[in-house]
C-alpha cells in the first residue's frame, strides 16, 4: 500500500468530505526540476483515527501489519507539524518524488532551505535506505541543507 492517499483517491474513500483538522495535505516540493511528480498526498493528522478506520485494534497488529510503514510516516508527519506549530512557525512540509519514482518522504523548509527527511520503520537501518535523500541532495546541490551520512 502507498504511504498516503493522493487527493483524488481520498475523495473516493471519503465522498462526503472530511474534517480538515483530521488530515494533512502535502504538496510536492516546489523544487526546480521539471521531472517531479506534482500530485499532492493526504495524511491523517491523528494516527489513532487512522488505526480505528483501518480496523487495527492493538499496537502489535499495527506495527507488523501492511500499514506499519504508512502509520510510522503519518506519526512522524504529525509530530513535525505539531512541533513547528508550537514553536510559532508555519509548518511547511512537502514531499519530493521524481517521475522515475525516487521519493523523499518529507522536505521541511528550515530557514528558507529544504531539509530532506526519510522515514523508515526498521530495527536495522542501513546506508542504502538513504539513497533517495542522496539523490535529492545531488539534484538540489547547495540549495538544500546538507545531509549527514551516518
Amino acid at each position: 500500500m502507498a504511504d498516503a492517499l493522493d487527493s483524488k483517491s481520498s475523495g473516493n474513500y471519503f465522498p462526503c468530505g472530511f474534517d480538515p483538522h483530521l488530515q494533512h495535505h502535502r504538496a510536492a516540493c516546489g523544487c526546480r526540476q521539471k521531472r517531479l511528480a506534482k500530485a499532492p498526498k493526504v495524511y491523517f493528522a491523528d494516527v489513532g483515527t487512522l488505526c480505528f478506520l483501518a480496523g487495527l485494534k492493538d499496537p502489535e497488529h499495527a506495527a507488523s501489519g501492511p500499514l506499519a510503514d504508512a502509520l510510522m510516516e503519518t506519526a512522524v508527519l504529525s509530530e513535525i507539524v505539531k512541533t513547528l506549530t508550537h514553536r510559532g512557525s508555519d509548518p511547511r512540509v512537502y514531499f519530493w518524488r521524481t517521475a522515475a519514482g525516487t521519493e523523499v518522504d518529507f522536505i521541511v523548509d528550515i530557514g528558507g532551505k529544504p531539509a530532506p527527511l526519510e522515514v523508515k520503520l526498521s530495527a536495522t537501518p542501513n546506508p542504502a535506505m538513504a539513497a533517495s535523500v542522496k539523490s535529492f541532495q545531488r539534484d538540489m546541490g547547495d540549495a538544500a541543507l546538507p545531509f549527514a551520512d551516518l
